[in-house]
Formats: C-alpha cells, sequence, structure tokens
C-alpha cells in the first residue's frame, strides 16, 4: 500500500514540463548563468539575460575568448566578438537565435528553451518519456524527465531536470545520427526572474571599423595552416587581370582586405608600416571589399585590387573588413586578423614561424 501511494505522488512529465512553463511565463525578464559541454568538452560559461518581448544579450566566455550577442528593440544586432568581429542583422522583433554568423556551438551554450519561453520542442510530442522524482542534481532537489528513442535516422537520448520552483537546472541531449554525434549538456543556476536590466545590457559598442561583407554568406576566415586558394582580381589602376598566387609568389604575404569607408584606414596603414619592418621579404597586397574600381582606389594605396563578380573574394571566407591574412612564402595563411584596434594579437608568434620558414 505504501508503495503505491508513493507511485501515485509521482508526477507525469507533462505537469513538471507545465511546472517550466509556468515558471516561463512568470519571468517577464530572466537572468541564469549556464555551464555548457558539447561532446563532452568544457565549452564555456554563459550569462543569458532576457527581457521579453523581444531583447536579450547573451555573452559566453571560451577560455580566454568573450563572444556576445544582442538583440535590442531598436536596431537588432548579432555580434561575434572572439577577435573583434561583429555583423548585423533584424532582430523582426522577437527573441530567436539564428545559426547566422554565430561562433559555432553558441546556440549550444544556453537553453533555446528559456529564449522562446516555453517548453515546447524540448522533447518530441510522440515519445513517451519516463519521470523519476526526488533526483538531487548539483545540490537541488529536482524532478528528472528522460527520453530514449531510436529510429532508423537517429538514436536520442534526452534527460530534463526540473526543480519545484519550475526552474530547469540541467539538460543533457544526446543525437547520434549518420552525420555524427551532437550531445549537449547545461548546468544552469544564479536564476533571477523579474530583475530590473539596465538599457546598457541590451547594447554594445561596436569593435572599430569592422563591416560586414556580404552578410548573407558571411563566414570565419580561412583555417590557420591551410593554403591560399588562388584569386582572380582586377588592378583599379591598370584594369589589368591578376590572380593572388602571382601577386604573393615567393613572399611572406600581408593580404589586406580594405574598406575604403573604413573610419580608421590612415592609423591601420601606419601600423602597416611598423608591421612590415617585422615581417621578412614582405609584400603588402591590398583588396577593396567592393566590386567597382573607384573604390579599390579610395582605399589609399597604388597597388589596390578588387574582385567585380563577388564571387572572388568568397572563396578567401572573409567575415568583413578590414580582414588580414600573413601568408607564408609557401602560401600557406600563418595568421589572420579581424578588425583593428591598434593591436596584433599572435603576431611576433607568426613572425617567428615566418623567419623559421613556416
Amino acid at each position: 500500500m505504501l508503495m503505491l501511494l508513493i507511485l501515485g505522488q509521482v508526477p507525469s512529465s507533462e505537469s513538471i514540463l507545465k511546472r517550466y512553463d509556468q515558471f516561463l511565463a512568470r519571468a517577464n525578464s530572466l537572468s541564469m548563468v549556464v555551464k555548457s559541454k558539447f561532446n563532452g568538452r568544457e565549452m564555456g560559461t554563459a550569462k543569458l539575460v532576457i527581457a521579453r518581448p523581444n531583447r536579450m544579450s547573451i555573452t559566453v566566455k571560451f577560455g580566454i575568448h568573450e563572444a556576445s550577442f544582442v538583440l535590442n528593440q531598436e536596431e537588432g544586432l548579432e555580434i561575434d566578438r572572439p577577435n573583434s568581429m561583429y555583423s548585423e542583422h533584424p532582430a523582426f522583433g522577437q527573441l530567436y537565435l539564428p545559426d547566422f554568423n554565430l561562433i559555432p556551438m553558441i546556440r549550444h551554450a544556453v537553453p533555446t528553451s528559456a529564449i522562446r519561453g516555453t517548453s515546447m520542442g524540448m522533447i518530441p510530442p510522440t515519445s513517451k518519456p519516463t519521470v523519476a522524482t526526488k533526483v538531487v542534481v548539483n545540490g537541488v532537489v529536482t524532478d528528472q524527465i528522460s527520453l530514449k528513442q531510436k529510429d532508423q535516422m537517429s538514436d536520442l537520448d534526452i534527460k530534463i531536470w526540473i526543480d519545484a520552483t519550475g526552474r530547469m537546472v540541467k539538460f543533457y541531449s544526446r543525437v547520434a545520427s549518420m552525420q555524427g554525434t551532437v550531445q549537449v549538456e547545461q548546468d544552469i543556476s544564479a536564476y533571477v526572474v523579474n530583475p530590473k536590466v539596465p538599457d546598457a545590457v541590451f547594447n554594445t559598442r561596436r569593435p572599430l571599423g569592422f563591416s560586414p561583407y556580404e552578410l548573407a554568406r558571411a563566414d570565419y576566415a580561412l583555417p590557420q595552416g591551410e593554403a591560399v586558394p588562388n584569386v582572380q582580381l582586377k588592378a583599379a589602376d591598370s584594369g589589368k587581370a591578376e590572380s593572388l598566387k602571382n601577386l604573393i609568389a615567393g613572399k611572406n604575404s600581408l593580404v589586406l582586405i580594405a574598406d575604403p569607408d573604413f573610419p580608421g584606414n590612415s592609423a591601420l596603414f601606419k601600423a602597416l608600416r611598423e608591421v612590415s619592418m617585422k615581417i621578412p621579404d614582405f609584400k603588402l597586397v591590398v583588396l577593396s571589399n567592393r566590386r567597382d574600381p573607384g573604390s579599390a582606389k579610395r582605399i589609399g594605396v597604388s597597388n589596390a585590387f578588387y574582385d567585380p563578380t563577388g564571387k572572388e573574394l568568397l572563396k578567401l571566407a572573409i567575415p568583413g573588413a578590414p580582414t588580414m591574412l600573413l601568408i607564408n612564402k609557401k602560401g600557406v595563411l600563418a595568421q589572420a586578423f579581424f578588425g583593428f584596434d591598434g593591436q596584433w594579437e599572435g603576431l611576433d608568434k607568426a613572425v617567428d614561424l615566418l623567419k623559421k620558414g613556416g
């Protein structure tokens, strides 16, 4: 009889998720801290702040790097700042976390259910999860929802831990398919419900002089250590066709993708002259991020090149301008620099490798 009474007290998965939904519904503003793992490896610590209906700030620290994603009701800014990068994207007046130009895995750094304000979509609607009550997770008593489901396409394993007040304390998801395995773990703490959030939380200062290039196809530049693809260009002064391969042949080259309207160009080129003194067999190649010779000429150097099609520069996977690619004599990328704030992080180490023939 006692066992039946105990079993009768076990809540259903629907009632536990409803408790979570009710908690989110009460939270007109909400902040939390999330420690996450991706495929078993520590991914970082995130701070998520939400003010409904359409303001959100996410800051994620990955080791020494920090990335931010901000939506504000005026502009809808999407910020990706591990190395002074940013891009701009309309918010459409709603909370969302698009894949567009985000640091890989940042979408797994925070619980998207908290952003959406609903548990809907956390588990498949036709599934039959099991429930275990009074499971202690990170010192908190929770109800645990578990689900294992396998079909021809994938193998799914989900666990959700929700406490008595409706807060999700931990989330685990593992999906194995033909494309590989994605395992996400999130430990969620430091909840603050309906705090007074200063406007400054939803504003950010853009890094100095970074102009997005073809936003819909923006990328993160070439991987370090890989050969730089050949790019067909035109000289702004003469109109002569030229290839990047010929321009950098036999030299340690700094290829600068420049924006003629970048206000820091004068400071940038002054810094480049100082950099040139450190690099042996140095050559500077300047490419305009525009498609016309006039814009390339406005950059202010005599040897500027441009891509009239807009397709050639996409081979370099540049996220915006200025982007600077330090390439060794073998045509291999030694170091990439995004934006310009007066610093050249990692330059000295890259130059040492160039001097050794690397």
